[in-house]
């Protein structure tokens, strides 16, 4: 979210982090109408919700019509009192809570100081203003077709598509494609990072000790080692460089397919275990490999340059000495089109049509 919307540190930062626990807080609060019951206020579809400690009521929080918190002049020992009771719920790092409601949520925590009754202040316009630029990006990245992968609710839910792969016996290999992700506001590098996370945090409730699970990440110099956002608000791309880290002893290992060794962090390349190398041209990935690699000699390292199509060297632990071999082609229809630009095909034909056209015209003239 820091990612996206990035807000300023002094002042659009503190009000974000403020809205987002606000949104918990209702999201939680409705959820659980027996520990915290619900009042209907007359006229509207607001909801005043009664907070109890010790049997005995505390006061009341005003959910507004969108089921967002209203501060302003509003009693603050109760919302004080619900954080406390909340507080390892409030401190989670998920966005599950009303995201449309967000923005709507942020005007509501511009406010004065605290009144000396135990009130929160009243609404202040020159916070609002100050706030007004984080309002917009939000409300330009939910109505974006780009960033609906984050932020719509039509399709396919990609944990839920996980999570029925990992209770599914049977399967063996789940594809997800980001071909149709738009690479407008990091969409690709944030949204593999958030799925990247997501895996990991299952590894670490132990699921994969009995059922390991290997994760392939193709083009992995695109998302590794990178960080996105301005200066004030930047995230960095850490999620499949923790599991080639720490994934291993959750059952959860990872492979890395790049066609630049150079950008991916030598810390990560350094948890690396085999390498399949094939052909490369350039001098520092060759040697970025070369100390990768500590069983990769400066005469294997020579014949890198010259592989052809389909040869590699595997570099490992369980090898005495590096193993050259081939590739076997896979089948025509699991060919990948990786083929370039046919130049001659299509640009032969015009310049054979053009040269005859050129002689027809000289032979006129003579």
């Amino acid at each position: 979210m820091n990612a996206l919307l990035r807000p300023t540190g002094q002042s659009q930062g503190p009000t974000l982090r403020s809205a987002i626990i606000s949104l918990r807080l209702a999201r939680l609060l409705l959820s659980d109408p027996e520990r915290f019951p619900q009042h209907a206020v007359e006229g509207s579809d607001a909801l005043q919700i009664e907070v109890q400690h010790n049997n005995q009521t505390v006061g009341f929080i005003h959910l507004d019509e969108n089921k967002t918190v209203a501060k302003a002049n509003q009693q603050r020992k109760p919302l004080g009192r619900v954080q406390l009771m909340l507080a390892d719920q409030l401190a989670a790092d998920d966005c599950n809570f009303d995201l449309k409601v967000l923005s709507n949520q942020i005007g509501k925590e511009c406010l004065f100081p605290a009144n000396a009754d135990g009130t929160f202040g009243g609404l202040d316009s020159k916070q609002v203003g100050y706030n007004n630029t984080l309002v917009i990006r939000i409300e330009t990245l939910l109505n974006s077709p780009d960033m609906s992968c984050f932020f719509s609710q039509d399709g396919l839910d990609i944990c839920e598509e996980i999570e029925r792969f990992l209770d599914d016996p049977h399967a063996r290999a789940l594809v997800l494609s980001f071909e149709n992700v738009s690479f407008k506001h990091n969409a690709r590098e944030l949204l593999l990072n958030a799925l990247g996370r997501y895996l990991l945090g299952i590894a670490r409730q132990g699921r994969f000790r009995q059922n390991p699970l290997v994760c392939l990440l193709d083009k992995a110099h695109q998302f590794i080692g990178r960080s996105v956002g301005d200066d004030q608000s930047s995230v960095n791309l850490d999620a499949f460089g923790l599991i080639a880290k720490e994934g291993r002893k959750y059952g959860l290992t990872t492979v890395f397919a790049t066609q630049r060794p150079r950008d991916v962090p030598q810390d990560v390349l350094s948890q690396l275990g085999t390498f399949f190398v094939h052909r490369l041209t350039n001098e520092r990935d060759r040697e970025t490999i070369e100390r990768a690699c500590g069983e990769l000699d400066r005469s294997a390292a020579a014949f890198i340059p010259s592989l052809s199509q389909g040869e590699a060297i595997i570099v490992g632990p369980d090898l005495p000495a590096p193993l050259p071999i081939m590739m076997s082609k896979p089948e025509k229809g699991q060919q990948p089109e990786s083929h370039g630009p046919k130049y001659q095909e299509f640009w032969g034909e015009t310049e054979a049509v053009s040269l005859t056209e050129e002689f027809d015209q000289n032979s006129r003239r003579h």
